[in-house]
Order: structure tokens, then sequence, then C-alpha cells
């Protein structure tokens, strides 16, 4: 899926482009982190592009991201299994942070470890 395919069925307003634009840099982050291009055909870099258009559409619209106690503790298993992916993501979340002024949490940053390792490792 291009990142334009994400507009499908919603009405191009400048919401919209953001929510674009903000899938586009975190593809370019994971892309330069691995320095690889995934399969833009496959099922896994579908559900990436599927989560990453909630994830932006959550964070344009200043939705508030909740952590519950269970999450550090996977979350420390997931850092210690998928180091890169971790680190990845912590990049996204650093730039997310920077650009959006938003902390998106433990729960959304098993989410982005999760589709990063099965999309790009």
């Amino acid at each position: 899926l291009h990142a334009l395919g994400l507009l499908e069925g919603v009405g191009h307003a400048a919401a919209d482009d953001e929510r674009v634009d903000l899938v586009e840099e975190v593809l370019d982050i994971v892309r330069n982190y691995f320095d690889t291009e995934i399969n833009e055909d496959s099922i896994t870099y579908y559900r990436f592009i599927n989560h990453l258009r909630y994830f932006a559409q959550r964070i344009t619209q200043g939705v508030t991201f909740n952590d519950d106690s269970n999450d550090e503790m996977l979350l420390n298993m997931m850092k210690q299994s998928y180091q890169e992916s971790y680190l990845c993501a912590k990049n996204i979340a650093g730039f997310v942070k920077g650009r959006y002024g938003v902390d998106i949490g433990s729960n959304e940053l098993l989410y982005l470890i999760i589709h990063i390792q099965r999309a790009f490792i």
C-alpha cells in the first residue's frame, strides 16, 4: 500500500495530509534504521501500515496513550528479545515526542516493536 492509499474513503483535508506525512516519516525512520526496504505487497507490510494509520490518527487527534503495569513487564521482555526493533521503536517514540509533544507510552511502544519485528526482521 502506498501511503496515499491511506486516504481511501477519507476526504482530503489538512489533517489527512498530516497523518499521511506522519506514516511516511515513521516508515522512513524504520527503513533508515535497518537500511532496508520491505515488500509492499506483503501481509506484514499491510498490517504495519494499518497500525500506523490508526497510530497517526491517535497522535494527530491528541488521544492519550494509557499504560498499565503489565505493559512494563512485557516491554522488558520484548526489549531483551527484540533489541533492534525496540531501539527503532524508541527512535519513533522520540520523533513523535519531539514533533507532536506526545508520549506514546509503553503500550503503543509494544505494538510498534511487534510490527517492526515482523515486517523488517
